[in-house]
């Protein structure tokens, strides 16, 4: 290869502290990244400390105007026809299947390799859109897997809801794993106390949460309803929300308002989830859509039981002791596992999760391979 350097650009909404971008910290962390130019574009303001993380990593951030595909303007199109014109790259890794100016320039400019990437279940995203806005994005989408070269995505309902079964079947779409570094999240007796100390939870039944708060997929609001009904059950009960986002405020007024302001906690964004997921005793995930969901195989490496809603992918289990739970009105449900798991004993799960795929280096290897294999430079 020389000094020649692969021009890889990833594409994002933004810089934050959500699923995609920390699957892509964990691969690139973890990749060997002195072979490539490396280049991030996002279109939402970022937290600086999650951009700095990708910057310190080697990556030119491009920041340019957000847009959605049915209401593009003039500005968007210039901004991406210089980006390409400017940048002349090999690789265009995209993970916004339902925006079309990345591939579509990506094709223009004969960018070699054109990876198209789905994160998330494309049924619930538009479900509530009228008729003709499910079309547009259903053509774009389309438009989208017809002219990347390589499709991706995080599990099986990612992929089949994104680029449909045929394409599925027939075996055009890799599975690349949302991977973790299993060591981390190994469990940790002394990190365990460590965290509960500085809680202040003691030998509180501590129920764990992660997600932002920014639209109606995490469903936060059904978990406090779970919780309220719990603490009749398990009087020591305690909650924590890991994850920040625009609706956070409005949460900690509902808890505030139902009385239960010392016994739920909002973290906040934490850098060390894995740390966090040692102090907690039952992972609460009631999503109402998700294309995997990462942090269920990262609570499952930590060795927590898990109370997932019917709506997260089934392969996303890995362990025995995962539920998964209607999120229509059945608290009671919810509630009954929560005592079920209650004095679980925790057991190591390291060996479950590597077996299953998720190991970082694994994966990280398995993109790097993608990479240099389909630009064949020399």
């Amino acid at each position: 290869m020389g000094d020649y350097k692969i021009r890889l650009c990833l594409f994002l909404y933004g810089f934050h502290n959500g699923g995609v971008e920390k699957v892509f910290e964990n691969y690139f962390s973890h990749m060997e990244r002195s072979i490539f130019d490396l280049h991030a574009v996002v279109y939402l303001e970022s937290d600086p400390k999650r951009e700095k993380l990708f910057k310190d990593m080697g990556f030119t951030v491009h920041k340019l105007s957000l847009y959605k595909a049915h209401e593009i303007k003039l500005r968007n199109v210039i901004e991406h026809w210089e980006l390409f014109k400017n940048n002349k790259f090999d690789i265009v890794h995209c993970n916004m299947p339902e925006n079309i100016l990345p591939i579509l320039f990506a094709k223009i400019f004969r960018v070699k390799l054109r990876i198209l990437h789905s994160h998330n279940d494309y049924n619930y995203i538009f479900h509530k859109s009228n008729w003709l806005i499910k079309e547009i994005y259903s053509k774009v989408i389309r438009f989208n897997a017809n002219n990347a070269n390589q499709l991706i995505a995080c599990g099986n309902v990612a992929a089949i809801t994104a680029f449909g079964k045929k394409s599925f079947n027939h075996g055009k779409v890799l599975i690349l794993h949302n991977a973790i570094d299993v060591e981390k999240f190994s469990y940790n007796k002394e990190k365990r106390e460590i965290i509960r100390s500085e809680l202040g939870i003691n030998d509180a039944i501590f129920v764990g949460h992660i997600g932002r708060f920014e639209t109606d997929q995490k469903n936060q609001e059904f978990l406090i309803k779970v919780f309220e009904r719990a603490k009749k059950s398990i009087p020591n009960l305690k909650l924590i929300f890991i994850g920040d986002g625009k609706n956070k405020q409005a949460m900690e007024k509902a808890v505030s308002v139902l009385g239960y302001a010392d016994d739920v906690i909002f973290s906040g964004t934490v850098n060390n989830v894995y740390d966090y997921l040692q102090a907690i005793d039952i992972f609460c995930f009631p999503s109402r859509y998700e294309g995997l969901g990462i942090v269920a195989v990262e609570a499952q490496a930590a060795g927590l039981p898990c109370i997932l809603s019917d709506r997260v992918p089934k392969e996303v289990k890995i362990c025995d002791d995962v539920t998964f739970l209607s999120i229509e009105n059945s608290y009671d449900e919810w509630v009954n596992a929560l005592i079920k798991y209650s004095n679980l004993r925790r057991v190591d799960t390291s060996d479950m999760i590597i077996k299953a795929g998720y190991e970082i280096n694994q994966v990280s290897e398995q993109l790097l391979n993608l990479y240099l294999t389909a630009t064949d430079i020399p």
